[in-house]
């Protein structure tokens, strides 16, 4: 099967979307590939091995529902899947399942790529070696808006009587380390990161979303057209802004100083 895959190498330098969970990199990642020359893929660890799976097939093959294929590779996970199966039928390395996945698109598309929160931003320095050309958006959002969704998560969880995810977290404390661990990694790479890097603030972006798009689309050399981004304009509103200020009034009192600052390097207070 490898030898017979379309040898077209652009996808080796990849649009990444990466940053801090809960900083609304998934909606971000599934807006943009409404766009039919854009494919990025949702945690599908396709640059990267997944970090419990046995391999990107076996990820794929086990990814449910909740996490749909760009439409231009395929209408459902079911029908993905199936494929996956029958013309990959034995477990493959990621760059054979990579190209098989893009092998898929009918239609000339632009930028490729996929989103994997923290892992992509942990291992920047790693992907800048492996894949010249490669560029990143950095979705950013105040980490206590953050922590704030991984309490609020865990409460509802354990109120409708299912196991809380592993991101959610009960204490101020707990949940603090998410948010910091991803704003260390950024703060050191910010100045000189290894490749091109757009940041993506959550707050501003989801407030003026054309300015968004158009920001992203010279950064990735797209020439923007409102038609092709309408559900993106539509859709991608801004959600939980500052819901820390009801939900947690004093937060910053159980914050450590090291999460303080770096609120404040990154503009946040």
């Amino acid at each position: 099967m490898a030898e017979s895959l379309n040898d077209d190498k652009q996808w080796n330098a990849p649009l990444l979307i990466t940053g801090g969970i809960r900083s609304g990199s998934t909606a971000l990642t599934r807006l943009l590939s409404t766009h039919d020359r854009i494919c990025i893929f949702n945690e599908y660890s396709l640059y990267t091995d997944p970090v419990l799976e046995d391999s990107v097939w076996h990820r794929i093959r086990d990814m449910g529902d909740d996490n749909l294929p760009p439409h231009a590779i395929s209408k459902d996970m079911a029908s993905l899947q199936l494929r996956l199966a029958d013309e990959l039928p034995e477990p493959v390395c990621k760059e054979t399942t990579r190209n098989w996945l893009f092998g898929l698109l009918q239609n000339r598309v632009q930028v490729y790529g996929d989103k994997m929160p923290y892992v992509y931003l942990a291992r920047m320095e790693e992907l800048a070696n492996q894949f010249p050309g490669v560029r990143f958006l950095l979705t950013l959002r105040d980490g206590r808006d953050v922590v704030a969704s991984q309490v609020r998560q865990y409460y509802s969880a354990a109120a409708a009587g299912v196991e809380p995810e592993r991101w959610m977290r009960p204490t101020i404390q707990e949940a603090e380390h998410l948010w910091l661990r991803s704003a260390r990694i950024w703060l050191s790479l910010r100045s000189a990161p290894p490749a091109p890097c757009l940041e993506i603030p959550y707050e501003q972006a989801t407030r003026n979303p054309e300015n968004t798009v158009r920001s992203i689309c010279d950064f990735v050399g797209m020439e923007y057209c409102e038609e092709d981004f309408a559900e993106f304009l539509v859709t991608y509103q801004p959600v939980h802004i500052d819901s820390w200020r009801d939900e947690l009034p004093d937060i910053e009192n159980h914050l450590s100083d090291d999460f303080l600052d770096a609120l404040e390097q990154l503009g946040y207070r």
